[in-house]
């Protein structure tokens, strides 16, 4: 799986991409939007997993384009934050986000919610 992970913090988005690979998944940061609008036109990703930084909607703005976009309708998109309010998490949804996952998280709840997102969209795309 090839995953697009945005992500600011230098030393977090190397330590995740180490993490994804010791589940076999290959990983690329981007550590702002606008370098992840390029790596998203340049690439194909399997999946997107965006950190949602509590002062800042640029990234839920982004998840609002890559929703919009036609190439991008059926990426999984799961959230991360460490403000995880009802209002927040609600937020994410509506965007277009599939899963939303608050930090700090163990590892193991980071994996397990990247196979149930990948796997209820893949039930939702084969629907369609």
């Amino acid at each position: 799986m090839n995953i697009l992970l945005i992500e600011k913090e230098p030393k977090i988005g190397a330590a995740l991409v180490k993490l994804l690979g010791k589940w076999s998944m290959e990983a690329q940061v981007a550590p702002d939007c606008d370098q992840a609008r390029t790596a998203l036109n340049e690439a194909a990703f399997d999946m997107l997993i965006a950190d949602l930084p509590i002062s800042e909607s640029a990234t839920i703005q982004l998840v609002r384009e890559v929703r919009e976009a036609e190439q991008f309708k059926t990426l999984p998109i799961v959230a991360v934050s460490g403000k995880a309010e009802r209002e927040d998490i609600l937020a994410a949804s509506q965007a277009g986000v599939n899963g939303f996952l608050a930090k700090p998280f163990q590892a193991e709840l980071l994996k397990k919610k990247i196979f149930e997102v990948r796997r209820s969209h893949q039930r939702v795309v084969l629907k369609d």
